[in-house]
């Protein structure tokens, strides 16, 4: 959140009056193309469509004022980097702002005793598996009133908020922020406590289907820039979903969630918008 200011002139000085509070949009854009094999100790499949999903977010967040912005490839884009990245704008981020964190790569599940359905999903980051337990707890981190938009180009993502282990899902270990005593353990229920903020998901595939490439984009990628058509779009968060949808190949099943303290005002804005 940004301030801006009028210079008042006065008989003997000059007075700075505060008049009103301008939201400010951060964004981070993930793209992976590729993984690092060693890590994942097996041969995982490239791919070809991630930076250029990553680049095209970038420029959506670019055309609509974002103040920050960072896009995160391949090697750079480690979960390391990643915790680090959201970790500071947490810090900096105010109530009113938005943040929009964009993720195009292979996604995963992994058996879990925690979950409704036996599994984890996670997103693949270079060097390791991110689960949504804590993508969650990340949230955690955001003040009250702040807007978070996540785009998940990715497998088994509907509740993450391209598949890789079919055969092998111990086949990567799972990375663990360093929150101490914050972190949350794997045997919690995520959904036993609050978020603050208002966290809006829109996914490529819900948690049981599997994203896929469509040329230059993902497949919900490709459909997601078609809908927005360069800004030109008109309508709230719910309309815009449909009009992915009905981009979307039939056999194809995107999902939307929101978590956290819901603001109707939110849901109603033009996607992408920061005021």
């Amino acid at each position: 959140m940004r301030m801006r200011y009028n210079w008042v002139p006065a008989p003997t000085s000059t007075l700075l009056v505060l008049t009103f509070m301008i939201p400010t949009g951060y964004s981070l854009h993930i793209g992976l193309n590729k993984v690092d094999n060693l890590s994942y100790q097996k041969q995982v499949k490239l791919l070809n469509s991630c930076h250029n999903d990553a680049v095209s977010y970038l420029k959506i967040a670019s055309d609509q004022g974002f103040y920050h912005s960072k896009m995160l490839l391949d090697d750079r884009a480690s979960s390391s980097n990643f915790y680090a990245e959201v970790k500071q704008i947490s810090r900096q981020i105010q109530p009113g702002d938005l943040f929009l964190l964009t993720f195009s790569g292979h996604g995963s599940k992994r058996p879990s005793a925690t979950e409704p359905d036996g599994q984890d999903e996670t997103w693949c980051f270079y060097d390791d598996q991110v689960l949504d337990d804590q993508l969650f707890q990340l949230w955690h981190n955001f003040k009250s009133g702040v807007r978070i938009l996540v785009i998940s180009d990715s497998c088994h993502s509907g509740t993450i908020l391209r598949d890789i282990f079919n055969h092998d899902p111990f086949a990567a270990k799972v990375s663990s922020p360093s929150y101490g005593s914050s972190s949350r353990g794997l045997e919690t229920d995520p959904f036993t406590s609050s978020v603050k903020a208002h966290v809006k998901l829109l996914a490529a595939a819900k948690e049981n289907r599997y994203a896929q490439n469509s040329g230059r984009h993902g497949t919900f990628t490709k459909a997601l820039l078609k809908a927005w058509n360069h800004g030109n779009f008109e309508g709230d968060y719910t309309a815009f979903f449909k009009a992915i949808r009905l981009e979307m190949p039939r056999h194809n099943s995107p999902a939307c969630m929101d978590i956290g303290i819901i603001n109707n005002d939110f849901n109603l804005q033009k996607p992408f918008q920061i005021n």
